[in-house]
């Protein structure tokens, strides 16, 4: 296990290297490509650049919170993602307004507030799991864990990167909207991944409960849980909804000045959508993530093309007919039709991966 740690550490390492390298190199062909409007186009190459340079913080992160969640903690990754995000808040708000640090003083404050998760999540690792401390001897280049460790990360890789491939791709036609548009869809996403970051912690807890049932052959308390965390989602999602749906104006307030009415507007314009619609993300984020616990990533990349495909729709044969309103309907109808694929490979594949286990196990 010590081993397979050390190995995984050159794997994040060489990938971090390689895409924080290119990101910094490309930035401002991407931003061109992306159609920026001139007039924010600087701020936008500052956010993106201090983003992308403390990446390898963002990897580090998340390197050490799945190795806490791969020993079953799962609770662990739920309290440090509330805490980082109340902490990024804070953050936002003491640079931008206490010293009026703007675009520049939000970008720091991600990436602070990531190095403080990874800080807290290290401490935590040290202090519970000693039998989990790596030495120098478990530093030994390991081929076969190496080539694992790309095969089964290799798929949900692809499916992140096609996933936000679709969103550059909406971001590009929000950008030719123009800058209160720009304004109040960068806002809405803000909230959005603000308010289900307790859900999403939820389901990146379940990998180490599925994975150990599923070697165990207890399948009955996978499809269990899986109903279970699946109706706190829905309820979740329902309730978070129906208060950005009334109240999403009022809690861009915390990014907005009161005087911006027309980007406060297309705000509540768009969680008219996504409020409504919120608790698909929600079950959205269980099934992929169990799913992938189970070591079918390849369904995760099936999703991920799916997700492109809605908002490739979208971008190619909508924007030009009802402009803001495709946008604000990009992102529900991409989880719609990615968790109905997950739903179908789920009852037509996997439980009958689950019936053939029960009986061999039986």
């Amino acid at each position: 296990m010590r081993n397979c740690i050390a190995n995984g550490i050159y794997v994040a390492v060489f990938v971090g290297v390689i895409i924080t390298f290119f990101a910094l190199v490309f930035i401002k062909r991407i931003l061109v490509v992306m159609d920026v409007p001139q007039e924010i186009f600087s701020d936008t190459y500052t956010y993106i650049f201090i983003i992308m340079a403390g990446y390898p913080v963002t990897i580090a992160s998340s390197y050490i919170g799945m190795l806490i969640q791969s020993v079953g903690d799962g609770s662990n990754a739920m309290i440090r993602g509330i805490f980082s995000t109340v902490v990024n808040i804070v953050m936002d708000l003491v640079f931008v307004i206490v010293f009026n640090m703007g675009v520049e003083g939000v970008a720091i404050a991600t990436v602070l507030s990531n190095a403080i998760n990874f800080v807290i999540a290290l401490i935590f690792y040290i202090k519970k799991y000693e039998i989990l401390h790596i030495g120098k001897s478990d530093f030994k280049f390991n081929k076969f864990i190496v080539k694992k460790t790309i095969l089964i990360g290799l798929p949900n890789g692809l499916q992140s990167s096609v996933t936000m491939l679709g969103c550059t791709l909406v971001q590009g036609s929000v950008n030719a909207l123009g800058t209160n548009y720009i304004a109040a869809y960068s806002t809405a996403l803000k909230i959005e991944n603000m308010v289900t970051m307790p859900l999403m912690a939820l389901a990146n807890s379940m990998p180490p409960f599925v994975a150990q049932n599923y070697g165990a052959h207890k399948v009955d308390r996978i499809k269990k849980s899986l109903k279970q965390v699946l109706l706190i989602a829905v309820i979740y999602g329902a309730v978070i909804g129906v208060l950005l749906r009334f109240l999403g104006e009022k809690i861009a307030l915390m990014y907005l000045n009161s005087n911006e009415t027309q980007t406060l507007e297309l705000i509540n314009y768009y969680f008219l959508f996504s409020g409504t619609l919120l608790f698909m993300l929600c079950v959205l984020y269980v099934i992929r993530s169990t799913i992938t616990s189970l070591g079918f990533s390849a369904f995760t990349a099936l999703g991920g093309l799916v997700e492109l495909g809605c908002r490739l729709f979208v971008v190619f044969a909508l924007v030009g007919n009802i402009g803001y309103t495709a946008i604000c309907i990009s992102n529900p109808m991409s989880w719609f039709f990615t968790s109905a694929m997950l739903f179908i490979a789920y009852f037509t594949y996997i439980k009958r991966k689950f019936k053939e286990i029960e009986k061999t196990s039986g």
